[in-house]
């Protein structure tokens, strides 16, 4: 059946229909620092139709009322760390203030690793990217990351569903990123695979999260292009999601205003890879919703996986 023959039309003055979902094209230019998120938009009406419920998850149980936007992680920022200024470069070496410890994963882009802040030993994600010093080059003309000049997009103002960044270094070899670490947590792909059957409302409640998350990166100007279950942590304590690794995002910007700044995708493109991505995310946890409960336990451990 045609899910899109049931899909109301957007009121607005043009649109457009990217991957079987009618969006707004006549939107303001976005610059690298736009104005708050989440005010209007495609994602934002879908999400404002769901509601959230007190649940129980597997075992977790959340006593007090759940909020359709949960509260803030368990990581406790500094006065610096908690306002929307842009992140510059720290001067020193990252293992000046903070102490190294586990690692917690690694990709095409980096390696991350658990750190203790040594002023009040909280912890952080540090992330590690290789950064070669051009040969014959006599200054030091390396940039900051891509993925720092995103992470600063999304603090204008500071993003409710993204890893936030606290401060940076660029050593000889590599670039440091210090990021949050919202604990306890864990990919949500991983979660989901665990515990089986979800309650109705948790499933909508991640769902709406999800949606939001994706429609701020928009509003911020940013395309995130690898938003699946690996880079998507959930806080297991708060039921509150995370999106981290930003190694393949881009900066959205129309090509007939910037036609050669690298690191840029138009407005179109970006929504056509975010309703991709978002699609298998809510289709992974809706199937996680309408699994059968098993000897009333309601939970069904690895019984449907998908991918």
């Amino acid at each position: 059946m045609d899910s899109s023959a049931n899909t109301p039309p957007i009121a607005g003055p043009a649109s457009t229909s990217v991957g079987g979902i009618t969006v707004l094209t006549e939107i303001q230019d976005i610059e690298p620092v736009p104005g708050p998120s989440m005010t209007e938009g495609p994602l934002t009406e879908f999400a404002s139709t769901m509601s959230v419920e007190p649940s129980n998850v597997s075992g977790l149980t959340r006593n007090e009322e759940t909020e359709p936007v949960p509260g803030p992680s368990e990581l406790q920022p500094t006065q610096a760390e908690s306002d929307s200024r842009p992140i510059h470069r720290s001067p020193g070496s990252v293992t000046d203030k903070y102490d190294m410890g586990r690692e917690l994963g690694r990709g095409r882009f980096g390696i991350v690793k658990i750190g203790v802040r040594k002023s009040d030993q909280q912890k952080v994600a540090i992330k590690f990217i290789k950064s070669k010093k051009p040969k014959d080059d006599p200054g030091d003309r390396r940039g900051p990351p891509k993925e720092v000049m995103l992470l600063n997009m999304l603090m204008a103002p500071p993003s409710t569903y993204t890893v936030r960044l606290f401060e940076w270094f660029q050593e000889e070899t590599h670039f440091h990123l210090v990021m949050e670490y919202p604990e306890p947590c864990e990919p949500i792909g991983r979660f989901l695979s665990r515990c089986g059957h979800l309650e109705d409302s948790v499933g909508k409640s991640l769902m709406v999260q999800v949606v939001r998350c994706a429609q701020e990166c928009i509003n911020h100007g940013v395309s995130h292009n690898d938003m699946h279950t690996s880079n998507v942590l959930i806080n297991t304590a708060l039921m509150q999601i995370k999106l981290i690794d930003f190694g393949q995002g881009l900066q959205i910007r129309e090509p007939e205003v910037h036609p050669h700044q690298t690191y840029t995708t138009c407005l179109r493109h970006a929504l056509q890879k975010t309703v991709e991505f978002v699609g298998k995310l809510l289709e992974y946890i809706a199937i996680r919703v309408c699994i059968p409960e098993a000897n009333g336990t309601g939970c069904t451990p690895n019984r449907l996986r998908i991918g």
